[in-house]
């Protein structure tokens, strides 16, 4: 999924490269949370999705994907929140609630990702090649009559 979304992106391969490699990373060691060492595989896994999240988002934002760019910024706030509830134990009690949120946000904007095509023209610059492509042609150039 994350090999995906590295290809769709425009924007530098530094982009790409870190979308899949902190991507896969965060999955592994999301998947090894469940062994006896969960403090630290959680730890790790939050250093790839941190990553991987703000190299996507960075990526949107230079190309102009405004929409999905929030969405990506409200998805590494509600992460970087969750993380700060974590290690700082402040508002622990609210921890579960905000991590599901958290979740749910952030999954919902991988899959939009995952299903839309990030390699296409922007809007208002398709919408820029159209108006170009509607005006009348110039006295220079040949006509048929």
């Amino acid at each position: 999924m994350f090999r995906r979304i590295s290809i769709n992106v425009r924007s530098s391969r530094v982009h790409k490269k870190t979308i899949e490699i902190g991507g896969i990373g965060a999955m592994v060691y999301g998947f090894l949370a469940v062994t006896r060492m969960h403090d630290l595989m959680v730890s790790i896994g939050l250093l790839f999705s941190l990553a991987a999240l703000l190299a996507a988002t960075h990526a949107l934002y230079i190309e102009r994907r405004w929409l999905v760019f929030a969405w990506g910024s409200i998805c590494l706030a509600l992460s970087l929140v969750s993380a700060a509830m974590y290690y700082g134990n402040v508002f622990y009690c609210f921890l579960p609630v905000v991590q599901k949120v958290s979740l749910v946000a952030c999954i919902g904007w991988i899959l939009s990702l995952h299903y839309t095509r990030m390699d296409q023209e922007p809007a208002h610059e398709r919408s820029a090649l159209v108006a170009g492509s509607a005006r009348k042609p110039s006295s220079t150039s040949p006509q048929c009559h």
